[in-house]
């Protein structure tokens, strides 16, 4: 078995405790460090019993004799502590987004590389079982529309907007699913606050297109996936952990009539709906193994989750360029020059 990677986890707020309950779980991990600049939080579940070093400076945190740096912050302190953390020579594992901008992303990976040490960032989605399923589906299927849901009561965020902050899981799994878009453009306001608390975003791909509404001011939280293909339509509800995937056997095809050049007529199929078996396991806890897989392989960049993570950056940082120009279009170009690979 290889060795457990010694653990400083920094921020122990709203996501944070997840991540201590998981690595204090782990085989692969062990955790040496806490840190969380209010130390009321130190009181969390499970924490005494780990016999963690206690931090509130994130710096004396990070520059601790640790293996690895787990950094669930927020985001306007991702680029600076998943720098200082990488130039110290640990292993990062940062929540979403990575960064705020694409420029920043792409040093990060670069001293990532350079340093032959794993720069991962937290895109969960992309290690739901339910997600990876409809990705296998879709390899023989042609996608017309997603049409994306995330909405909720808060948690409001005074660091980001709900394109960062929301949205940013939906243009991972968008891109993981189908393509990355040549063109996007949204809308959004700050109803309630300085930062867009709801927004509506829209990308388009070469040959599919993808709506996303998200909100922090929805008194229903709604996590849903709504993928048209030729041949049926596929719901992802990610609060139904019983039965997040239904499959309905109903679509609409094109057959060009006889003689005609431009002429068309549509065929309607109809079909079950179809609930398949879909096993469980928590996303987080896959995703904090594949962080540790990777350590011990020596998978450095680019892995076909950090050109996910990358594309999301990017496109969230276009879409909110377009919301700040009253929803003009901005086009693309992918910053990967390698495709996503499949698991």
């Amino acid at each position: 078995m290889a060795s457990s990677n010694s653990v400083a986890l920094v921020g122990v707020g709203y996501w944070g405790p997840n991540y201590l309950r998981l690595v204090t779980e782990s085989e692969s991990f062990t955790l040496k460090v806490v840190c969380d600049k209010d130390p009321t939080r130190f009181g969390i579940k499970g924490l005494k019993k780990s016999n963690a070093k206690l931090f509130i400076d994130p710096l004396l945190a990070i520059s601790s004799d640790v293996d690895c740096v787990i950094l669930s912050t927020p985001a306007t302190t991702h680029y600076k502590l998943c720098k200082l953390a990488l130039e110290a020579g640990k292993h990062v594992l940062v929540e979403k987004p990575l960064t705020l901008s694409l420029t920043q992303a792409k040093e990060l990976f670069e001293i990532a590389k350079q340093n032959h040490l794993v720069l991962m960032a937290g895109q969960v989605y992309l290690y739901n079982n339910a997600i990876r399923f409809i990705r296998e589906r879709l390899k023989s299927r042609r996608v017309l529309h997603l049409a994306h849901t995330r909405t909720g009561l808060g948690p409001i965020r005074n660091d980001v907007n709900a394109v960062w902050d929301l949205a940013i899981h939906d243009f991972a799994i968008t891109t993981y699913l189908t393509q990355f878009p040549e063109r996007v453009w949204g809308v959004g306001e700050a109803l309630l606050g300085e930062l867009e608390d709801t927004a509506l975003c829209f990308l388009k791909m070469s040959s599919s297109i993808a709506s996303i509404r998200v909100s922090w001011l929805d008194p229903l939280k709604r996590r849903e996936i709504s993928i048209v293909t030729q041949e049926e339509m596929i719901i992802f509800d990610d609060t139904n952990t019983q039965e997040p995937v239904k499959i309905y056997e109903r679509g609409a095809q094109a057959q060009k009539l006889e003689g005609s050049q431009a002429a068309f007529k549509f065929l309607i199929k109809n079909g079950p709906v179809i609930s398949p078996f879909i096993p469980y396991e928590e996303p987080l806890a896959l995703q904090l193994e594949r962080f540790a897989q990777r350590i011990e392989a020596c998978e450095t960049p680019y892995t076909w989750e950090d050109e996910v993570a990358l594309r999301a950056v990017a496109i969230a940082e276009a879409v909110n360029m377009s919301i700040k120009k009253g929803g003009q279009e901005v086009k693309l170009i992918d910053p990967i020059s390698l495709k996503v690979e499949s698991l």
